[in-house]
């Protein structure tokens, strides 16, 4: 005969903590939107107010969110703009990348990409501020990280710049590490620059701009071209 405890009915697992639906969202893809939210109202506050003038309690009422769940996502507020400013860089090289891919000859694809670079920038004033600006002096790991984004730009620009030198359409026996970097720290300037200005000039001009002052630079020589200085 069956005991009792075998005939008892099984009783339902409750439902896992990360799957219950309150107001018709997931505990997890709440989570995911307050993340969303801080990461809007970090380039929001940032990208316009700054980010020394901007605080963890602004951050939050702008977001909707406690302090709480501001700390669950990130661990500071510098921690937070790394995070917008990540985010800046990523679709900067995507778009970057995207005009590359689908640009022809090697001049074309060097105007393609600098000019996806000014549109990704400069479209939203706020993402400019937070990448030219507001990262700048935050911390010593900070500024590591910024001077690696510096670099990771100036090796596409030094890219271009050789692909241009093998298509003839510049000088070919030089190095052009130098000036990718220069290059890459040039515009940095000028994109500040821009957004200080009060008479902006209009984007599409400005962004003709550097793609001439790209190409003027790469046409007229490059720095470093020998390991060694010569002997007087």
């Amino acid at each position: 005969m069956a005991s009792s405890r075998s005939l008892a009915p099984a009783r339902a697992r409750p439902p896992a903590r990360a799957t219950r639906v309150y107001r018709g969202q997931s505990n997890l893809e709440r989570r995911e939107d307050r993340r969303d939210r801080l990461l809007g109202a970090g380039l929001e506050l940032f990208g316009t107010a700054g980010y020394a003038a901007t605080s963890i309690e602004g951050i939050c009422a702008t977001a909707g969110v406690t302090a709480r769940h501001f700390y669950e996502h990130f661990t500071s507020r510098e921690a937070l703009l790394r995070a917008v400013y990540d985010g800046v860089i990523a679709e900067t090289q995507h778009a970057v990348l995207r005009a590359l891919t689908h640009s022809t000859d090697a001049e074309a694809r060097a105007t393609a990409g600098v000019r996806a670079f000014v549109r990704a920038y400069l479209e939203d004033p706020r993402r400019a501020r937070i990448a030219c600006i507001e990262v700048i002096g935050v911390s010593a790991d900070f500024e590591r990280h910024r001077r690696s984004v510096i670099h990771a730009f100036a090796a596409v620009i030094q890219a271009q710049a050789e692909a241009l030198a093998a298509a003839g359409a510049i000088p070919g026996e030089r190095s052009y590490e130098l000036v990718g970097i220069a290059m890459a720290g040039a515009v940095n300037e000028l994109m500040s620059d821009w957004i200080i200005r009060r008479d902006k000039p209009p984007i599409v001009r400005f962004s003709q701009d550097i793609v001439d002052f790209f190409l003027a630079v790469m046409k007229g020589g490059a720095v470093g071209t020998s390991s060694t200085p010569s002997a007087k």
